[in-house]
């Protein structure tokens, strides 16, 4: 994580884990998007709490930009930032759900119910051409590409898993706070 304040050298992920039982309801993304966590207490800001590793919890009041992963390349660390915005969880093994037998982020986001076809798949690739600047025909190539390397089984309309990249999974998820650049 990359940020100005004194919480240099925790995982986002675990500082997310950590937040208050009343918080249950956040997402990994909506929880970085509202709150600004320290280990200091602030003087002219409000405290929202405390959360488990003693952070002091703020509402934020800067951006907070996200690991945007290249769908073309990365199959899995994009699937999983899809679920970082839809699941809340308090363990990151629990973004694996029991129903999921690939043990995939790919595949989470059909067993967890976020896309139920692959309509909404197409659509999702297309709005991730568009904010790419792609063509029509490098978002087609690209969403070919997806389902020729994952194929859907008739029968349940789940993903086959077949081959996939988990290299740079978790541990490249970064915060960047833009006052920490100004600096």
């Amino acid at each position: 994580m990359v940020t100005k304040s004194t919480i240099l050298g925790f995982d986002p992920i675990d500082i997310y884990c950590a937040r208050p039982s009343n918080m249950a309801q956040y997402t990994f993304i909506k929880y970085w998007k509202q709150f600004f966590p320290q280990q200091q207490k602030l003087k002219k800001k409000t405290c929202l709490g405390k959360d488990k590793l003693g952070f002091f919890l703020y509402k934020s009041e800067h951006s907070v930009r996200f690991t945007y992963f290249n769908l073309g390349k990365h199959v899995e660390p994009f699937f999983f930032n899809i679920l970082l915005n839809n699941v809340a969880f308090f363990k990151e093994c629990e973004l694996i759900s029991p129903t999921n037998l690939a043990r995939s982020y790919y595949n989470g986001f059909f067993v967890r119910g976020i896309v139920k076809n692959l309509n909404y798949l197409q659509d999702l690739i297309f709005e991730y051409g568009k904010k790419n600047l792609y063509d029509d025909e490098k978002q087609n190539q690209i969403y070919n590409t997806l389902l020729e390397k994952h194929p859907f089984e008739n029968s349940q309309n789940l993903p086959i898993i077949i081959n996939i990249d988990f290299t740079c999974v978790g541990s490249q998820i970064g915060l960047i706070d833009p006052n920490y650049l100004d600096t």
